[in-house]
């Protein structure tokens, strides 16, 4: 249970300007009488929504899809919170802002660009050994204003990328070919958080150009955003089945306090923090687009976006986990208040994660006759380089205390006279001066073809082919050095946190104000060093690669049944795969080379049907068997303990 200040976007102006045949001479002199006007076309939002409904329409699969206009005239801060719009998509919030997307409640979701994987990393509230070392981009390292439209396809087809279990977001780049004349269109904004008292820029630049034959077209487009956000929360309460504390029988040790025959649940600890994020993000988008003949084009594009996040971040916690509780009060058979004794431990620490995702394609297709071929080769590659400083201060005795979860949306946490701010109560924990490094990467490279036959014998249309051949690599290296520092050394970086600004206008009985430490970056590298290289913290690093080969063919169908009509395809894609992963673990007193190796094969069948009842009135019928292969980090064998 936590709250959040998030932000208040108060000034916002939007520039769209479209740049046909401008006059470049002979502006002073008076202009001749205009033509008349048979048509006048306007193009707004409307149009937007109209084209957005048409890709819903006319697809055979279940898609939704989010319109360029409706992209970019809102104030989302990433393409998952754009997403939000989307009926059956929820989004996972992280300091603020979307972070990513689950589809009717399930969170395996593939993330593509036109089609493609984009690699990279999310920076989260857990650590990064988590499900973000995934094999795509989190949404919150992407800004929405790079693209023309983002498609949420709610059941597969045979001729898209395996790999998402719940579905799939693809996110759509405009073509140059998509603009007539050259174009400039620029949104300006400012968001300013009422809890910093700052205001940050966002803006957004697209420019598209046309050769006079409309036979070459380049585009580049940038967004760029910055934002500071402040979150406070009661966090990281963990409830787990008792077992008997001790081996005596003294009041409280039980692990069946309510004597109802069944282990209690308690909770494992009562902890209060607070983080002030800084977020930046850019994004940059370039394609050039040619037509090298009556049937055949070529476009090279790519795609670059860095999010850097830093974070000051304050937390005091009181562990019970595993003592004695007396006086408890149950709800159902979960303790949830009680009287019992817990170590105190609190800690500032600083924590940048900045993390980069590139895409470059070259593709071509060429229609000979009634054939379309795709051939199309792309890389992608991620990284990430994750820094923590900390801090740590801890009590060498347990405090006795109260805690109640039902003392509203904050539990209460009760420690009587003991003072929380008194630097003569604490100590520097156990090396309490810690410095980490991790470095993390991911690249794919991609070959594939694709063969469209237009046979249109009766209400069989198309037959499709297609092979995909890709490469991935995924290394990581971790890096650690901690030492017990004096009390001296570090006195001077004690600290407490602003009571009068922690959880305003939230009541309850807590800590508002506690001790902390200045995550001092250079002193604490230079002292948990010693001014050396970071220790190798080698159990937790890997090297994986892993290659697969996915073969399709799919038939694509329209026809009538019964005066009503339907579009329809039937497909099979079948995906084999090896990988091999090289880790270190413990054997005795060492570290030693281990390299797990796998191969496996999967056939994914699908069919999609949608009949047109009326215009308006469309019923869609799919069957299909899909996959969701194992995050990047799952595969590499390791042991972390929380």
């Amino acid at each position: 249970m936590h709250t959040s200040h998030t932000l208040r976007p108060v000034v916002a102006a939007i520039a769209l300007l479209g740049l046909g045949s401008l006059p470049t001479a002979g502006l002073a002199q008076t202009a001749p009488a205009p033509a008349a006007l048979e048509t006048v076309v306007v193009t707004g939002i409307r149009q937007s929504l109209q084209a957005a409904s048409e890709v819903k329409r006319k697809a055979t699969q279940i898609v939704d899809a989010v319109s360029s206009e409706d992209v970019g005239k809102l104030p989302d801060a990433n393409v998952a919170e754009a997403l939000q719009r989307v009926t059956g998509v929820q989004v996972t919030r992280v300091f603020g802002e979307g972070q990513s997307v689950s589809i009717r409640g399930l969170p395996l979701v593939r993330v593509e660009v036109d089609g493609r994987t984009l690699l990279g990393y999310s920076a989260r509230l857990s650590p990064p050994e988590n499900e973000q070392l995934g094999r795509n981009s989190g949404l919150d390292t992407v800004p929405s204003g790079l693209f023309g439209r983002l498609e949420v396809r709610k059941s597969p087809k045979a001729s898209q990328v395996e790999g998402g279990l719940s579905g799939s977001v693809n996110m759509v780049t405009p073509d140059p070919f998509d603009f007539r004349d050259f174009t400039v269109a620029a949104r300006v904004a400012a968001e300013y958080a009422d809890v910093t008292g700052k205001t940050h820029p966002a803006v957004s630049v697209l420019t598209a150009l046309r050769s006079d034959d409309k036979n070459f077209g380049a585009l580049v487009a940038l967004d760029y955003a910055k934002r500071v956000s402040t979150t406070q929360a009661f966090e990281r309460n963990n409830f787990f089945t008792r077992t008997r504390i001790g081996a005596g029988t003294a009041p409280g040790t039980s692990a069946d306090l309510n004597g109802d025959g069944v282990a209690d649940i308690s909770g494992d600890r009562m902890q209060y923090e607070q983080f002030v994020v800084d977020r930046s993000r850019l994004g940059v988008t370039a394609e050039a687009q040619a037509r090298l003949g009556s049937d055949l084009t070529a476009k090279v594009e790519a795609i670059y976006s860095t999010l850097k996040t830093e974070r000051q971040q304050d937390f005091f916690s009181w562990r019970y986990s595993g003592r004695a509780i007396t006086n408890p009060v149950f709800e159902g058979n979960v303790i949830v208040a009680g009287d019992s004794a817990g170590a105190l431990q609190q800690a500032g620490l600083f924590r940048a994660e900045p993390t980069t995702s590139g895409l470059g394609a070259l593709s071509v297709q060429w229609t000979p006759g009634d054939f379309t071929v795709r051939p199309e080769l792309s890389f992608s590659r991620g990284t990430l380089e994750q820094t923590i400083r900390q801090i740590t201060l801890d009590r060498a005795a347990v405090v006795p205390g109260r805690f109640d979860y039902r003392a509203g949306n904050v539990p209460s946490l009760d420690l009587g006279s003991f003072s929380v701010t008194d630097p003569a109560n604490y100590k520097l924990a156990t090396n309490g001066v810690r410095a980490n490094l991790l470095e993390a990467q991911m690249q794919e490279t991609v070959g594939k073809l694709d063969v469209d036959y237009d046979i249109d014998a009766g209400a069989l249309k198309t037959l499709s082919f297609g092979l995909r051949h890709r490469q991935l690599e995924a290394k990581s290296n971790a890096y650690r050095s901690q030492v017990t520092a004096t009390r001296d050394e570090v006195l001077p970086f004690w600290t407490t946190t602003d009571g009068s600004s922690f959880l305003p206008g939230v009541p309850g009985s807590f800590p508002r104000t506690f001790l902390t430490t200045i995550a001092a970056r250079d002193f604490i590298l230079q002292r948990a060093t010693n001014g050396q290289p970071l220790l190798p913290n080698a159990a937790r690093d890997y090297d994986l690669e892993e290659k697969a080969t996915a073969l399709y063919a799919m038939a694509d169908f329209e026809g009538k049944l019964l005066d009503t009509r339907f579009l329809a395809n039937v497909g099979v894609r079948t995906i084999s795969t090896k990988f091999q992963v090289d880790t270190l673990t413990t054997v005795g007193a060492t570290l030693a080379p281990v390299r797990d190796t796998s191969s496996y094969r999967n056939t994914l069948p699908s069919a999609n049907i949608v009949f047109y009842v009326t215009p308006d009135f469309l019923i869609r019928a799919v069957a299909a068997r899909t996959m969701q292969q194992a995050g990047i980090a799952e595969l590499a064998p390791s042991l972390f303990v929380n």
